[in-house]
């Protein structure tokens, strides 16, 4: 995940650290739908959801819009 890609992904960088920075940097390049999830080390969170959620402007990317909302959920009570 490129955390130089915009203003909110470097201040995350920043916040985090160079273990977030580097947790980040092993994901691999997140297509449509996908979700991964990272500790947050020096962010005020235990872990820090990334996704790549599709603009809900079909049918088809309002599937993947739930399939994401429902992978989130399913992180977030486990």
């Amino acid at each position: 995940v490129d955390l130089s890609l915009s203003a909110i992904a470097a201040l995350l960088a920043e916040k985090g650290g160079a273990k977030f920075q580097e947790a980040c940097a092993e994901l691999s390049v997140l297509e449509v739908g996908d979700v991964a999830v990272t500790n947050g080390y020096r962010l005020d969170c235990r872990d820090v959801i990334h996704c790549y959620c599709p603009v809900a402007s079909s049918e088809k990317n309002r599937k993947k819009v739930k399939a994401v909302q429902f992978q989130i959920l399913h992180h977030v009570i486990a």
